[in-house]
Parts: structure tokens; C-alpha cells; sequence
């Protein structure tokens, strides 16, 4: 069930407006003990007087969630999947009350995913305030400076509190408590002088800049093993195993900005833009870059060419190149060497204590360049009724920051940031608007699609890079030629139905596969070498979709509201770790319907793989094209139902206005996934601007809820 309640209030005079809300926010999880709440309060408002202008736009957010909590590195839905379904649920008799089983006898070892969630409280609060003011003055006629100077303050806490409980095979032994915390500060201050002229036929912007931004972040943290069993929910009560942790880094940045836009008859625009951006991030002689842009636009609907043909509304044509920095994926301190305390060693005789390398610097990294060539057209006929808009976009980034792995010889094990990659990303995109007016029916339709093709251009010498990891290993493979975390495996031909064909398989005589027993996968000998090596792995499909697309309708005729929003993609693919939970029968977990379909010696001609104990063929321990699907899917997202009350009544009971409505979400799917939900993630980049090589995996995602929400809105 979701709860809402939004309180707004709004005002204004001739010198100024204001605006208040105040939110309140309730979800029960699709999973049990998942709920979220969250709070909001925000507030704005803008002011003049003479030549000044000031405003403010302060928020506040409070939420708090219980997570979902996991049994052995498990999600508690491969565990749902797994677990036998004949073992009861709870056992009054044994420590926490939830059953446990031998799995020496069951022959698996999957938790109890319900006393795995019972039993363990992990709790997140979140804290976030964001507040900025501005003021702007009119120094001469033309002439403003504007100054705006924002604070985020965010705090975290979080306590995972498990329970003492006998569910064997996965028991929680003692009770243990672990909080961490942290806590963050970041202001920027930004100051712009503007000019701005007209004179005749000639349009002039100059605009020069300067701004500054500082961010801390600090974060504790420590946990602690009693002997309790049922409620301990202070540190200081925990009797041994106890850990401390603690981390604080500043980062800052300066840019200097200067933009000049000119235009003529309105017709002929040209811009200019600067940067020169420093951060804090890199080391000396490279903590600098300047990045500059231009764009030209020629509005060919205001030649007397054009302005004769009645249908056409706007014409326009744009064409801009730019670079822009990026710094985003490394941390701080990157160009200094990490050290760790607490290693001891022996010299003469005597044992020190002594430090060793974490992180080796690299003090000739610097910043990351995107460069962007785009080419559009924005097309309106008949007075906006339609508007079409096109671009072609073509975006490089180079000196991409990669985390090379270090060679042994260098005494670590771990990695080093480098500037060695060039990615590019191009496509189209375009865009559709219909806005009609017909009596009481307004309409408005938007539709949009966009093409992508993302491709590692060259990784400069670097390795490629091997990640997703998954039960079996790691799936996808960033290399020069292909996507970004494209997945990466072996090739699967079918199922052998018999001995016959196991026979048939060979290589200048000798059998491919000689191990392999009727019902095995066959797998594709690639590179001809008559064995199957990591060597025939290749490259099985990208998570990163060809196309996106989305359509928005909104519908209004007297006082009934209707509004809808699609959104698709089409051409990528997912990697279905749930295929190896639901399929495996490499051991006596509980498996999918799926596998009804398997091969037995009265069922040979399937593509579903015998049920054979330790999986001596890599039917499921291979990462193989066997786990990938398509992950196309096109989706209604959000469908509104709205009745206003007529005036006429409302004026009655001192309502200005009153409006009851339904909201879905999530309603209709339309996809070929096999498994709970093909929406899990379609962006090129990770967490602070990574390349993101894991990308499209399956491996339990917490599904998206199918939600009705019903309401009121009231104005006074």
C-alpha cells in the first residue's frame, strides 16, 4: 500500500510570490519488512524592488527505510527461489522461531528467506537540506550582476541489527550490531555579470563568470558480537569482536565562465563559451583545463523565403561543438599514494610497527574530456499545433580515467588510475509535440525516440577490463571495438539428444566435447582448435539499448483530466542470473516450471539441459549466451484519471478549486523477459561518473511495484 499527503500553499503581490509545500510519503515493500517513508518540506520565494531582485528556495527530506537483509551474501529472492517449499516456515521450538533443515539431507543450502528478513533490521535515515539565495542588481541600463549562493547538507545513518537464530544451514551464531554514519557539506557560490543590448537590427549577450565550490564528507562507524539474543541496539552493550572505521576527504573546485551570443534580424545567432575549470582532485600542473564551446543557429522561418508559407510557424537550424571536463571518476587525493597502518615487521631482531602502500598515485593523471559535435533542426507548422524536432549528436570522450590492475612485481594487488580510454556515443534523436484546441478538448502528445551507439574507440594500451561479477564468475568485457560492459561468454549450439551426437562433434578426428553425456550443452569450439577454452568465449550482446522511445498524452475536455505516459527500449540485452537459480539442477534447490521441459531420455529434442548433480559439463557454471535475454520492453509508466468539481459547486462551500483523481503506475508490461521485471538500468555511466562494465545484470533486482493511488486536491 503507498500513502501521500501533500499540503501546498502559494501567494504573491505585484513585487513577489511565494510558494510552501509540505509532504508526507508511505510505501509497504513488495517484499516483507521493506517499508519507506519519507517526508518533505520545501519552500521558495521571489521579490523585487527597483533594480533588486532576491529570492530563496530552501528543502528539507527526512526518509527513512528498512532494507532488505541478506543471508550469505544472498538476495532474499534467490533465496525464495531456491529454498525447498515444503519446509514450514517458522519453528517455536529453536532460537528466533524460524526453521531451519539439514542440508546434508535436503541437498542444497538456501536460508529461510523469511527469518533471514525477520531477524535482521537494517535500518537507513537519510537527512538531506538544500537551500540557496540569490540576488540580482541592475548596476546601469544593461548592465546586472547576479550572485547565488547554495548549501547542500546531507546525514546518513545506518544500523543493521541481526538477531541470534538457529536456521540452519544459515544461522546467525550471535547477535551483532554495526552502525555507520556520515555526514556531508557542500556549498557553491556562483557570481555573473551580464550585458545585455539591442540596437536596431543587432542583439547583444556578453556574460562573464566566476564560481567556487567546496565539499566535505566525513563517516564513522564500528560494530560489536553479544551474546543476547533478542534486542541490542547500543554499541556499548556488545561484548566482543569489536571494529572502528572512520574516512574524511575535501574536494574544491574554481571556474572562471564568459559567454557571448550575438544575433541579427533575429534570424542569424552565434555563441561563444568559455571555461576554465580547476579541481582539487588532480595534481600539480594538472589540476587545470579550459573548455570551450560554440553554437550557430540560422531561423530560417524569419526570411521573407519562409514567412510566406503560411504552414510553417518556425524554422530553425543549429549546429554546435563543444568540450566539457569531467572529473567525476576519480575521488580525492588521487594523485597522492594511500597508506595503511598496522604492519608490523621484524628488523634485528626487534619487531616495529610500520606502514604500507594501499593506492598507488598517479601524479600525471588529469581531466577526462568529452567532445561533442551536434546538428538540428526544430520544425513548427501551423502556429505550434505541430513542433518537430531532429539531432544527430556525436560525442567522444577521451583521455577516458581507467583503473588498470598493477603488475605483481609491484608488491600490490591493486589498481591505478590512468587517463588511457576514448569512448564514443552517437545517434539521433527526435521529437514529436501535438497541441490542439478544440472547443473544451485540449490535447497535448509527445513522442520521442532516440538512437545510440556506444563503442570503446581505443583503451591505449591498457588491458581490457573484466568485470560483472556474477555466481560464477564475471560477464561482460570493456574492450577496444565494442560496448562498454558488453557481456562475454561462451556460445551455446544446443543440447546433444544423444551419444550419436556427441560422436558426430569433432575436430580432425578427435571428439570436442569427450566428457560431455547425452543431454550436455554443446558448446561452439570458435577458434577451431578442437577443445572448449576460455579462448572460445565472445562477445554475446550489450546491455546498452539501440533505441529509447517514450509517448506523453494529456487529455482535458470540461472538467475530466486523462493523462498517460509510455516509455520503451528496444535492442539490448539482460544477463539472467535468475536462469541459474530457476534452471541450475546442479544440486536439489528448488527450480523454475522451465524445467519440466529439461532433457530426459523420453525428451531429447529440447534446449533446457539434463538435471545432473555438481554440473560436470558447465551446463550452468559456464557463462554462456544461455543467460542472456532480451531485455526490450515497452512499459506504461504512469496513467492519470482526473474529475474537477464545477465552480458552480465548489463556490458554495468556499473551494477555489477541488479535484479528485487516480494514478497507476507501472500497470502494463510489454516485454519478451521471461523473468520479474526487464527495467533494471540503462545508463553508460556508474556511481559518480564511472564507466559503468556492470551494467544489464540480473541477479534478483527488487521488482517494481504495480501501484493505484486515489486522491484529493483541495485550493482554498
Amino acid at each position: 500500500a503507498i500513502y501521500e499527503n501533500v499540503l501546498d500553499i502559494s501567494g504573491g503581490t505585484q513585487n513577489g510570490n511565494y510558494y510552501f509545500s509540505a509532504g508526507q510519503f508511505k510505501q509497504d515493500g513488495i517484499i516483507i519488512y521493506t517499508p519507506y517513508k519519507k517526508y518533505t518540506v520545501r519552500m521558495n520565494s521571489n521579490w523585487q524592488a527597483d533594480k533588486f531582485k532576491f529570492g530563496e528556495n530552501v528543502s528539507f527530506i527526512y526518509s527513512q527505510n528498512r532494507a532488505e537483509g541478506t543471508n550469505g551474501g544472498r538476495t532474499s529472492i534467490e533465496e525464495l527461489i531456491k529454498i525447498t517449499p515444503n519446509i514450514p516456515v517458522k519453528n517455536p521450538n529453536v532460537v528466533g522461531g524460524y526453521s531451519g533443515y539439514n542440508a546434508s539431507l535436503v541437498g542444497h543450502d538456501a536460508s529461510n528467506p523469511v527469518g533471514s528478513l525477520a531477524r535482521q533490521k537494517n535500518m537507513n535515515y537519510n537527512k538531506r537540506f538544500i537551500g540557496n539565495v540569490y540576488g540580482e542588481y541592475e548596476i546601469i541600463k544593461d548592465l546586472q550582476f547576479r550572485s547565488t549562493f547554495g548549501v547542500i547538507n546531507s546525514e546518513y545513518l545506518n544500523t543493521n541489527l541481526v538477531l541470534k537464530s538457529d536456521m540452519v544451514p544459515k544461522s546467525f551464531a550471535n547477535t551483532t550490531l554495526s552502525e555507520f554514519s556520515s555526514w556531508s557539506y557542500n556549498w557553491i557560490w556562483e557570481n555573473m555579470l551580464t550585458y545585455h543590448k539591442i540596437i536596431n537590427d543587432h542583439e547583444l549577450t556578453a556574460m562573464v563568470g566566476y564560481t567556487s565550490e567546496y565539499y566535505k564528507y566525513h563517516s564513522m562507524g564500528g560494530s560489536g558480537t553479544t551474546i543476547q539474543t533478542e534486542t541490542n541496539d547500543i554499541l556499548s552493550k556488545t561484548e566482543s569482536g569489536f571494529t572502528v572505521n572512520g574516512n574524511e576527504n575535501e574536494i574544491s573546485r574554481i571556474s572562471y565562465l564568459g559567454r557571448i551570443m550575438y544575433t541579427f534580424k533575429n534570424r542569424y545567432i552565434l555563441t561563444t563559451n568559455f571555461r576554465r575549470d580547476g579541481s582539487s582532485k588532480f595534481g600539480k600542473g594538472n589540476k587545470w583545463g579550459t573548455f570551450p564551446s560554440a553554437s550557430a543557429a540560422w531561423r530560417m522561418s524569419e526570411e521573407s523565403f519562409i514567412k510566406n508559407i503560411n504552414a510553417i510557424s518556425n524554422l530553425k537550424l543549429r549546429v554546435s561543438y563543444g568540450v566539457v571536463g569531467n572529473d567525476a571518476p576519480v575521488g580525492p587525493y588521487s594523485y597522492i599514494s594511500g597508506l595503511a597502518s598496522g604492519q608490523d615487521y621484524v628488523f634485528n631482531g626487534t619487531k616495529y610497527s610500520g606502514v604500507t602502500i594501499t593506492a598507488f598515485n598517479n601524479p600525471d593523471l588529469t581531466w577526462e574530456t568529452v567532445k561533442q559535435f551536434d546538428v538540428g533542426i526544430d520544425l513548427g507548422l501551423f502556429r505550434g499545433t505541430i513542433e518537430l524536432t531532429a539531432d544527430y549528436y556525436n560525442k567522444r570522450t577521451e583521455d577516458m580515467i581507467i583503473s588498470v590492475p598493477l603488475p605483481a612485481s609491484s608488491g600490490s594487488s591493486g589498481t591505478i588510475n590512468k587517463n588511457l580510454g576514448i569512448i564514443l556515443n552517437k545517434g539521433f534523436e527526435f521529437s514529436a509535440t501535438v497541441n490542439k484546441k478544440a472547443g473544451d478538448l485540449n490535447l497535448s502528445i509527445t513522442a520521442n525516440l532516440a538512437t545510440i551507439h556506444n563503442e570503446v574507440l581505443d583503451l591505449k594500451g591498457a588491458p581490457p577490463i573484466i568485470a560483472g561479477d556474477v555466481e560464477f564468475g564475471q560477464c561482460t568485457k570493456t574492450d577496444s571495438g565494442h560496448s562498454i560492459g558488453e557481456f562475454y561468454g561462451y556460445k551455446m549450439l544446443g543440447v546433444f539428444p544423444d551419444q550419436q551426437s556427441i560422436d558426430n562433434y569433432t575436430h580432425n578426428g578427435q571428439l570436442i566435447q569427450p566428457n560431455a553425456k547425452p543431454g550436455d550443452i554443446k558448446w561452439a569450439d570458435l577458434n577451431n582448435d578442437g577443445q572448449i577454452t576460455d579462448a572460445d568465449r565472445y562477445f554475446m550482446g550489450s546491455p546498452i539499448p539501440k533505441f529509447t522511445y517514450g509517448l506523453n498524452a494529456s487529455f482535458a475536455y470540461k472538467g475530466i483530466d486523462l493523462s498517460f505516459f509510455f516509455q520503451g527500449v528496444q535492442g539490448n540485452k539482460i544477463y539472467a542470473e535468475l536462469v541459474c537459480w530457476t534452471e541450475g539442477m546442479q544440486n536439489n534447490s528448488n527450480q523454475g516450471t522451465a524445467v519440466l521441459n529439461r532433457w530426459t531420455p523420453t525428451n531429447t529434442h529440447t534446449d533446457i539441459p539434463r538435471a545432473v548433480r555438481n554440473d560436470p559439463n558447465g551446463n550452468i557454471s559456464k557463462i554462456s549466451d544461455r543467460y542472456i535475454k532480451d531485455g526490450s520492453y515497452f512499459r506504461l509508466k504512469n496513467l492519470t484519471l482526473g474529475y474537477t468539481i464545477p465552480k458552480s459547486i465548489t463556490n458554495k462551500i468556499r473551494i477555489s478549486n477541488l479535484r479528485i483523481y487516480a494514478t497507476g503506475r507501472n500497470l502494463l508490461t510489454f516485454t519478451k523477459y521471461p523473468f520479474y521485471d526487464p527495467e533494471i538500468g540503462s545508463n553508460a555511466v556508474g556511481a559518480n561518473g564511472t564507466v559503468n562494465t556492470s551494467r544489464g545484470i540480473d541477479n534478483g533486482y527488487y521488482p517494481q511495484a504495480r501501484t493505484v493511488i486515489m486522491g484529493i486536491q483541495v485550493s482554498f
